[in-house]
């Protein structure tokens, strides 16, 4: 059974509500990480096939569910607010970790590809919010993500380089949200324009082997009206 000890430290400085910082470092062991072990398989053709074929290749595969795998994650945040005016408020974070991987059992061998799979991760993580008032009326929020790319080893790169260069590389994201709210008054609809990955259509969050979707640019409208 999967199995995770988690260990944090923090300090945290305010100033009324003008200013706040938060600071931490982390630690977790997680054993018995499961990964799947390959038992060989077998190929069958069938005279059975479409229009203009020759017959169907069936592909049937083995594998065995096992947990050999073992992982350290370490690293630390900060966290800062700020509302340098009563109209304007701005969030920042920044996170680092960083993931060692060890195998135990017969299964490991010679093989650290498992291993080297679990470290292959980003290591930098940040988030910028803005949140302004402009009118008692209106009200503007901006989100912009980042998370870098992964640096993976060089056995493992090339252990997948017929899939390509980047099949096993976490992609930079970079991603910018923004939404404005107008309402005249508390009795009156709402009315909210957002839009979701400006200037980062068609991004893919995940590295090729993971078989990711490419999400693009997105516009929302929203109109909400509290009767009460």
């Amino acid at each position: 059974m999967e199995s995770v000890d988690t260990y944090e430290i923090g300090y945290r400085y305010w100033q009324d509500n003008q200013f706040q910082v938060s600071l931490s470092l982390f630690y977790s062991q997680h054993d018995n990480v499961r990964a799947y072990r390959g038992l060989g398989g077998s190929r069958y053709f069938t005279p059975d096939s479409s229009q203009h074929s020759s017959g169907t290749i069936i592909d049937d595969m083995f594998a065995q569910l096992v947990d050999p795998l073992s992982q350290e994650t370490m690293g630390g945040g900060v966290s800062i607010q700020w509302q340098p005016i009563d109209v304007l408020q701005i969030n920042a974070n920044y996170s680092y970790k960083t993931i060692e991987g060890d195998c135990n059992g017969s299964i490991c061998g010679s093989n650290e590809l498992p291993i080297l799979d679990l470290e292959n991760t980003p290591h930098h993580y940040a988030t910028l919010h803005v949140m302004w008032d402009i009118h008692p009326t209106v009200w503007v929020s901006s989100v912009m993500n980042y998370v870098s790319a992964s640096e993976p080893d060089e056995a493992l790169i090339q252990a997948y380089q017929s899939y390509g260069d980047d099949y096993t590389i976490w992609p930079e994201v970079v991603t910018v949200d923004m939404s404005i709210n107008w309402q005249h008054k508390p009795t009156w609809p709402s009315i909210k324009l957002s839009a979701e990955n400006l200037g980062s259509d068609q991004l893919k969050e995940y590295p090729e082997q993971f078989g990711p979707f490419a999400n693009g640019t997105q516009y929302y409208a929203e109109l909400s009206w509290n009767f009460i």
